[in-house]
């Protein structure tokens, strides 16, 4: 489809109103299970070379990162339902998703699930990832050879187009930073509007002496994305005092340095340097078991924002439980998006559930938490039953 064709309000009113007409009869179920096992099929398969190699140019990240990446992402939306109860099926309320570009697909979830519903969905891609559900749309159309009800494509944010879509747009869903959910909120007020802003996540580490299946986990739900992901690990908290979390920050920042520099791209190890260079006139302990460094695991006595850098830097800090993880994370408690465990297998449950009353919502063993499933509800927002029902 020729999307640079629609630029005004009465251009998206007529494309949401033809992907509307040819919605019509849609199954929810049946269209969710044969996205479901398109996503299955690609997991099992090497990403095509053009994928890559264009994602990798435009998102800055190696193609080793992507491959695994993307085989984690597929798989996670290949498991979970979204809820349709209380649904007047087909919703037909006009979608526009406004997609963040800090890791591959964000937008597919709730696109689908949107779509399900019966939903026009019209996605604005971020110019720094253009490239991956447009191809999981040609997957679909070379599958089943009929409408997904999804056109997405990467209108500049500041063009006439975009401000076009979401003011022809009766829901917006935007994925972003905190200024761009909050420009878009104060733009559009009288619209529908859910926002999914600026996010991070930790890990709790209940033992000293973790498995090494363990730590690599770990070191994969840190690395993967270049740590950008609002699901990616920033901080691990370790059950215990001093003595314990330096044992666990000495066995964990090898293996994370082996993941970090399978993922890396050209210049990593120079950043590492500076940051620990830093780290050193600023007196805070880093770990120096391996040599050269893609990584760098931090150790301050006490969990630090200003030490949340991206790029495979992860802090690793004393946790005597639970509360005392959440009160070093203080005001920035809101913005904890999940928790990685790296607990016991006999006392993983508990411990799930005593984060999910702290609000939590999204609690996985490690290893796990880059594949969300298909009905995640992020930010406590249940897709498409949060919009269907507005």
């Amino acid at each position: 489809m020729n999307c640079v064709q629609y630029k005004t309000a009465a251009d998206f009113d007529a494309l949401f109103n033809q992907l509307a007409q040819k919605s019509e009869g849609r199954n929810p179920e049946s269209y969710l299970e044969r996205w479901q096992g398109l996503w299955q099929r690609l997991a099992q398969e090497p990403p095509e070379p053009s994928l890559l190699s264009g994602m990798a140019q435009a998102g800055a990240m190696s193609k080793a990162d992507l491959s695994a990446g993307l085989r984690v992402i597929l798989t996670g939306l290949s498991c979970g339902r979204p809820d349709f109860s209380g649904i007047k099926a087909p919703c037909r309320r006009r979608v526009a998703i406004v997609a963040a570009g800090n890791i591959p697909g964000v937008a597919v979830a709730p696109a689908v699930a949107q779509a399900a519903a019966g939903c026009p969905v019209v996605v604005k891609l971020s110019r720094s990832e253009p490239y991956f559900l447009p191809w999981l749309l040609e997957k679909w159309q070379e599958s089943y050879a009929e409408p997904a009800g999804i056109v997405a494509h990467p209108w500049p944010a500041d063009s006439p187009a975009t401000e076009a879509l979401l003011s022809s747009a009766e829901t917006i869903l935007a994925f972003g930073n905190d200024f761009t959910v909050w420009d878009i909120r104060d733009t559009y007020r009288r619209k529908q509007v859910f926002g999914f802003g600026q996010k991070f996540s930790i890990a709790w580490a209940g033992s000293s002496e973790p498995s090494p299946e363990q730590l690599r986990a770990l070191a994969h739900d840190v690395a993967l994305f270049r740590q950008n992901g609002c699901l990616s690990v920033q901080v691990v908290f370790v059950h215990g005092g001093k003595q314990e979390t330096l044992d666990f920050a000495r066995q964990f920042a090898p293996v994370l340095d082996d993941v970090a520099r399978q993922f890396a791209l050209p210049g990593a190890g120079l950043q590492s340097r500076q940051i620990q260079d830093e780290l050193d006139l600023l007196g805070v302990h880093w770990a120096r078991e391996c040599r050269p460094h893609a990584s760098c695991v931090i150790m301050p006595e006490k969990f630090q924002h200003e030490f949340m850098r991206g790029g495979c830097v992860v802090q690793v800090v004393p946790g005597q439980n639970i509360a005392d993880a959440i009160a070093q994370i203080g005001s920035y408690w809101p913005s904890v998006q999940g928790v990685s465990l790296v607990w016991p297998e006999a006392g993983c449950r508990e411990q799930q559930e005593l984060w999910n009353q702290q609000g939590v919502g999204y609690v996985r063993c490690a290893g796990q938490m880059q594949a969300p499933p298909l009905d995640w509800a992020n930010g406590g927002i249940e897709l498409p039953r949060a919009v269907c029902a507005g």
